[in-house]
């Protein structure tokens, strides 16, 4: 979901937008999605609307060994239920 939007030319020569403000634009086919997948069989991609993401200020990375898998699922609960940002829990 990180492309928003393709403007691509077809085979023919006619130039394609897809991609919209809206979350949810139409009920069809997912025609970015489509074009990107197809790596240029479909179209060439002239101009691309990505979605860009912050860099976060601190990165951290820890490893726990727990006792039991009851432990390990309360205490991953309870980081949740203090606020702690958690990218991914393994």
């Amino acid at each position: 979901h990180n492309v928003l939007g393709v403007r691509a030319v077809l085979a023919s020569g006619e130039v394609m937008q897809t991609g919209g403000r809206a979350r949810k634009s139409s009920a069809g086919y997912d025609l970015t999605r489509l074009l990107v997948g197809s790596e240029g069989t479909l179209a060439i991609i002239t101009e691309v609307r990505l979605r860009l993401y912050g860099q976060p200020e601190a990165v951290a990375a820890a490893t726990v060994a727990f006792p039991d898998l009851n432990s390990a699922v309360n205490t991953s609960v309870q980081l949740l239920q203090y606020g702690v940002p958690v990218a991914r829990m393994e």
